[in-house]
């Protein structure tokens, strides 16, 4: 699923992270000596000396990312209703139309010649009708006679139609306002009946992007802050929900989902791969570097602070996005000193001697 591939991909670095953490954790319980609790106390005379600064939580957007592919607003392949010679090409590849513009022409002869043959039928058998109405009228003619008499003039009625129908069809014409995306045709060439291709037209004015939602996060994006879709040649756009499955794939079990996105500038391919992120709220955060990130002796992953007296304090806190060097942490007191050297040779209760340093 995209969710998972994203989700794997933006896990590597934090998996890294937490098996470096992981590593010093247990190699510093190898070279320490097991000494019963009531022999060695924690010590806090050491005054051991760590380098801090104040770390103060920022409104940071909590976001979704998601994989996705987008499409064309409307992109249709145009086949011929009708089989005759390419007589004209009027647009060009990469030309705009407008709808129901003529964009290429079909041979009419032959078409002239049956829409007169259909209706020339048709006036005689109108007036062959008029005239057996009217004998019936006055006697003079049998219901049967008039019931075919109807049914000739009938049917003469509906060839007229599908004459003229096939006369239109010569001209073949844009079905919405679009481009041409391409022609399959040369001038000359014979085409049958809804079989070749003619052209294809495409308008992407607007593009839909189209993604796959876990069940557990659906809810998360019905009501989202922002919408970014980063393109492939690294343009981002803002993008409006478009549409979401009412029901989950059974097999899945994730809902679809479609995004709006303006591409008036065209600067968007169809069938191009996009990344989607989501800012679905704003939630308090600090952002510190990775570097001083710690474990506990649970193996809890979290940060050492200093408290108003210079005691060590382990703080379990929750990563919840990840920016080069720096993560966003969850968790912790809206104002925190901040232990960013030394933090691997302290523990919990110590006394240290704290040299603040703001500049990180």
């Amino acid at each position: 699923m995209d969710y998972i591939t994203t989700t794997k991909k933006k896990s590597y670095k934090l998996a890294w992270i937490i098996g470096i953490l992981s590593t010093v954790w247990i190699v510093s319980g190898l070279f320490t000596s097991p000494t019963p609790p009531a022999l060695q106390p924690v010590s806090k005379n050491n005054n051991f000396s760590v380098t801090t600064s104040i770390s103060y939580a920022q409104e940071h957007p909590q976001t979704l990312n998601f994989y996705g592919n987008a499409k064309a607003h409307k992109k249709l392949i145009i086949r011929s209703e009708i089989k005759g010679k390419i007589n004209q090409i009027i647009k060009e590849e990469g030309a705009k139309v407008s709808l129901s513009e003529t964009f290429v022409k079909l041979d009419t002869r032959q078409y002239d010649v049956l829409y007169k043959q259909a209706q020339a039928n048709f006036s005689s058998k109108k007036i062959a009708f008029e005239t057996t109405n009217k004998l019936y009228k006055q006697g003079l003619s049998s219901k049967t006679a008039l019931a075919n008499s109807r049914a000739e003039y009938d049917a003469s009625k509906a060839d007229l139609k599908v004459a003229v129908l096939n006369l239109n069809n010569t001209e073949i014409k844009a079905p919405f306002d679009g481009r041409i995306e391409n022609i399959a045709v040369e001038v000359g060439e014979v085409i049958d009946s809804y079989k070749e291709e003619i052209a294809t037209i495409i308008n992407d004015e607007v593009i839909l992007v189209e993604s796959f939602i876990p069940e557990k996060l659906i809810s998360d994006i019905n009501n989202p802050e922002n919408i970014n879709v980063r393109f492939v040649n690294d343009i981002v756009k803002q993008a409006t929900v478009n549409y979401i499955s009412s029901s989950a794939d059974s097999e899945t079990k994730t809902y679809k989902i479609e995004l709006r996105v303006d591409n008036s500038d065209f600067k968007v391919k169809d069938g191009m791969t996009t990344e989607i992120t989501f800012t679905i709220a704003k939630i308090e955060a600090h952002k510190i570097k990775t570097s001083a990130l710690s474990l506990d002796s649970d193996g809890n992953i979290g940060v050492k602070t200093v408290n108003s007296d210079n005691i060590v304090e382990f703080k379990q806190a929750k990563i919840i996005t990840e920016e080069g060097e720096y993560v966003w942490l969850t968790g912790l007191p809206p104002i925190i000193e901040l232990i960013t050297i030394g933090h691997g040779f302290v523990s919990s209760g110590e006394l240290v001697t704290p040299k603040r340093n703001d500049s990180d």
